[in-house]
C-alpha cells in the first residue's frame, strides 16, 4: 500500500500517468495476488507487522491531506518517497514481524 501511495503523489507531482501508473498495477497486482492466494491456501497462520500497519495508514492519511490542498512545495512529494525508503529498510533490519494464528470458524 506504501508504493501505491508513494505512486499517486509521484502522478501529482510529475503529471505524468504511465511509469507511476505502472508502479501502482504492478504493486496492487501483489496485494490482489497475496489475496488470492490466502483465500485459496486458507493458511494456518499468517506473519503480520502492526508498526508497518500503522504507518501505512499514516501515509494513507498524508496522501488525503496533500491531496486535498495545495502543496506549498516539491518537498511535500520527494519527502514521503525519501521517507518509505528509510522506514521499508527499517522494516527489513529489525523484525517486528509477529505470527497470527488463523482459527477455523466452529460449524453452527
Amino acid at each position: 500500500m506504501i508504493v501505491v501511495i508513494l505512486s499517486l503523489l509521484l502522478m501529482a507531482y510529475t503529471q505524468q500517468i504511465l511509469l507511476p501508473a505502472i508502479c501502482g498495477a504492478t504493486a496492487f497486482a501483489f496485494f490482489a495476488g497475496y489475496s488470492f492466494w490466502f483465500w485459496i491456501k486458507k493458511p494456518e497462520r499468517i506473519i503480520i507487522n502492526h508498526r508497518l500497519s500503522d504507518i501505512n495508514g499514516l501515509f494513507t492519511l498524508y496522501f488525503l491531506i496533500v491531496s486535498a490542498t495545495p502543496a506549498p512545495s516539491q518537498w511535500w512529494y520527494i519527502a514521503p518517497a525519501a521517507f518509505a525508503v528509510v522506514i521499508l529498510f527499517i522494516s527489513l533490519a529489525k523484525s517486528y514481524d509477529e505470527a497470527f494464528a488463523i482459527q477455523p470458524s466452529a460449524p453452527q
